[in-house]
């Protein structure tokens, strides 16, 4: 497995700039209107929670304990209650709505990565930054949005009720404000490190336990469970260690909160009798303080937290920043032309800082079958990817027509072409709906019959319980790696039938075949190429001795180009190959 428990144990934590952070935190497209709708709404429910206390103050200290005024306050208790409901409706709604918003800017950041970009970043590991990285932002936008503003309010209308009755008093809640914002400057600082590192080690968690749920036949046949048994385990406790001393952190702190709470109202309560005894506060006034006190600490409490949030956002931020700063696909703008060839001048491709492919001159024939070979490692794939335009060009061109393909818009250039990859993918889903992915055509199911048997997976579709519809398995796993080339095949196949495909991309596409459904595909494919240009990649080269031509790489480089018997014998390179693989 690829991921390494023990050199994840010192994780180091990023630091990000404002300018990251806020760039980030604006990424999304905000909903202003139920927004402010739902700040007004929070802002009344604010000012309502106070009116019951300060109404029975009046009453209680006036006697005026009548039929009327019980029932007057009961209706003020009814009326808070439902603008707080509908007030807590409301903000549940709006930060559903921002972390979705969230969730849905990173998933099509993800989709529009340029292929190099998306090789950065494991694909397992983007899970928990699609989710609970997201959540976290949501959570703080929220939170300054709509909590801190409301929070604020709240601070101002009690404080001003408060300063009616005593304005000793006002002093008395203010004098809490430094010991609060002590305790959240520490608790920010903290919460930071400790989050980042836990959302560091989840991820890795929830990639490591995918890798591992995905590969169980090859563990299973390696004898290999106890070790991937003993890692996972290594993982959830490094998970569970990082999780426990958040918790250790966040009960210190709680404990500090309710004692420093406990100091307020201690303090309160002796200096309301204090105010009592000299003459400048009644009893009923001073209940009512009581009550407005303890939820002033609440609102002090939210405004000053927002700096623990915003430590917490960071380490979210932090992880977030990386996808966003990351490239996406160059696209251009002009429609793909209608007409071959495809002309390849002076190519040079870099990934990662070396040249995967370097002064590369050929021109793809607009009919019959064109071969790319070479030894392993020459840069075949690398090729058929930048025909794709899944790799940047570092220098020269590839031009369709005559138009380079960085002017095309890129969905309808890549439109142009039915492809085979080397790794066949396929999803949990119908068969149904792995043959039709990407064809553009209603197909009806004497069609999908058809092809079926064109590419020889009879056999395969007669075991299916529910024929077309029948569930095929996560990565295809109910199919052998030969019978997910011949879907992928035949899913090529269909997409030639549209009429914006011009040309069939093979990589690989027989590797895993039998010698005998080898040679049925390939002349399946020989077929196409009567009537498609075809491009394959292929290390058999008993497959490709009929190509219209074979362009011959080595270590990135041309090497050369030309038929079966030409190459055979000016290019002893292609000499070599073919006496390896003949000879055996």
């Amino acid at each position: 497995m690829s991921i390494n428990i023990k050199e994840d144990q010192d994780v180091v934590v990023k630091q990000i700039s404002f300018k990251t952070f806020w760039r980030t935190l604006t990424s999304i497209k905000m909903p202003w209107l139920v927004l402010i709708g739902t700040i007004a709404i929070s802002m009344l429910n604010s000012r309502v929670s106070i009116i019951f206390p300060d109404y029975q103050q009046k009453y209680f200290e006036k006697g005026h304990l009548t039929q009327h005024t019980v029932m007057v306050g009961i209706g003020i208790l009814l009326a808070s209650g439902a603008v707080s409901i509908v007030s807590y409706a409301l903000k549940t709604y709006v930060l559903s709505d921002i972390i979705c918003r969230y969730r849905e800017k990173i998933w099509e950041k993800c989709v529009n990565l340029s292929i190099p970009s998306l090789e950065k970043l494991n694909p397992n590991e983007l899970i928990s930054r699609t989710s609970a990285d997201t959540s976290n932002l949501g959570e703080f936008l929220f939170t300054i949005t709509i909590t801190t503003i409301t929070a604020l309010y709240a601070t101002y209308t009690k404080l001003s009720l408060i300063s009616s009755y005593n304005k000793k008093l006002v002093y008395c809640q203010l004098v809490l404000i430094p010991f609060l914002l002590i305790l959240r400057i520490l608790e920010g600082r903290i919460d930071y490190k400790i989050q980042y590192r836990l959302k560091y080690r989840l991820s890795r968690l929830t990639e490591y336990l995918a890798e591992i749920l995905i590969n169980v036949p090859l563990i299973k046949s390696y004898v290999k469970e106890k070790e991937k048994l003993d890692k996972g385990a290594q993982a959830i406790e490094s998970y569970n260690d990082e999780l426990f001393r958040m918790e250790r952190v966040s009960y210190i702190f709680a404990v500090l909160d309710y004692l420093l709470l406990l100091a307020a109202r201690v303090f309160a309560i002796f200096y309301g009798v204090y105010l009592i005894h000299r003459g400048e506060l009644k009893l009923a006034t001073w209940i009512s303080y009581f009550m407005i006190s303890q939820m002033l600490y609440r609102n002090l409490n939210q405004i000053l937290s927002q700096w623990t949030f915003l430590k917490d956002a960071q380490s979210s931020v932090a992880r977030v920043s990386e996808i966003l700063a990351l490239d996406e696909e160059a696209v251009g703008k002009k429609q793909a032309p209608a007409d071959l060839p495809i002309r390849v001048s002076d190519l040079e491709v870099q990934l990662g800082g070396r040249n995967v492919l370097e002064g590369i001159n050929v021109e793809i024939s607009p009919k019959g079958k064109t071969a790319i070979v070479g030894p392993s490692g020459s840069g075949k794939s690398s090729f058929l990817n930048s025909l794709l335009g899944f790799y940047p060009i570092s220098k020269g061109k590839i031009q369709l027509d005559q138009t380079d393909i960085g002017d095309l818009d890129l969905d309808r250039y890549r439109e142009c072409f039915a492809y085979v990859p080397q790794k066949v993918e396929i999803f949990s889903d119908s068969l149904r709906f792995n043959l039709t992915y990407g064809v553009h055509h209603e197909v009806d199911d004497q069609e999908l019959l058809d092809v079926i048997h064109q590419v020889d997976l009879d056999e395969f579709f007669n075991k299916l319980s529910d024929g077309l519809d029948s569930q095929m398995a996560e990565a295809g796993r109910n199919a052998s790696g030969g019978e997910r080339q011949k879907l992928a095949l035949a899913r090529a196949i269909l997409q030639l039938k549209d009429p914006e495909r011009k040309l069939l991309l093979l990589d690989e596409a027989t590797s895993h075949l039998d010698p005998e459904s080898e040679a049925t595909i390939n002349g399946v494919i020989d077929d196409l190429a009567e009537t498609y240009p075809v491009v394959m990649v292929s290390h058999h080269l008993k497959s490709v001795v009929n190509a219209e031509s074979i362009i011959v790489l080595d270590k990135g480089k041309l090497v050369q180009t030309g038929k079966h018997q030409d190459l055979l014998t000016n290019c002893n390179l292609y000499a070599k190959l073919v006496a390896e693989e003949w000879g055996a």
